[in-house]
């Protein structure tokens, strides 16, 4: 009979690890800020669409009214507490003396570092005429 050597199986030094945990750390830093610039941009197109239902909301009152009106006389001021964007920005209708109005999103400290082409998005500002800061529109 036979007899083998025992030889016992290889594992992973600790040297072979700390590097694969080198390597896993410098992908999840050039990874994150691309992560973080594309949750910022979500969290945007979000309000966006918010200001775009109550844009809308205005215009159609509008139509039937006289003015232009306020969160409260419009029956949205729920919608805007409530909605999924109300984490990341504080949303309000400005009507002003010549007979319009101006929503305006603020961003929350999280999302105020939200830039497109070098240009800050906060606030956000949408209007009969106007969308500001026109490249994050």
């Amino acid at each position: 009979m036979t007899h083998r050597p025992l030889v016992p199986a290889r594992g992973f030094s600790l040297i072979e690890v700390l590097i694969a945990m080198l390597i896993i750390m410098i992908l999840a830093a050039l990874a994150y800020p691309s992560y973080a610039r594309f949750v910022r941009e979500s969290r945007r197109v979000e309000v966006q669409s918010l200001l775009l239902d109550l844009q809308m909301r205005e215009e159609r009152w509008r139509a039937e009214h006289p003015e232009f009106a306020d969160a409260a006389t419009l029956g949205v001021a729920g919608l805007i507490s409530n909605h999924p964007s109300a984490r990341w920005y504080a949303v309000q209708i400005q009507l002003d003396e010549i007979g319009g109005y101006r929503l305006i999103a603020d961003a929350a400290p999280e999302q105020a570092d939200d830039q497109q082409e070098g240009v800050s998005c906060t606030p956000l500002t949408l209007g009969r005429n106007e969308q500001l800061p026109k490249p994050c529109w």
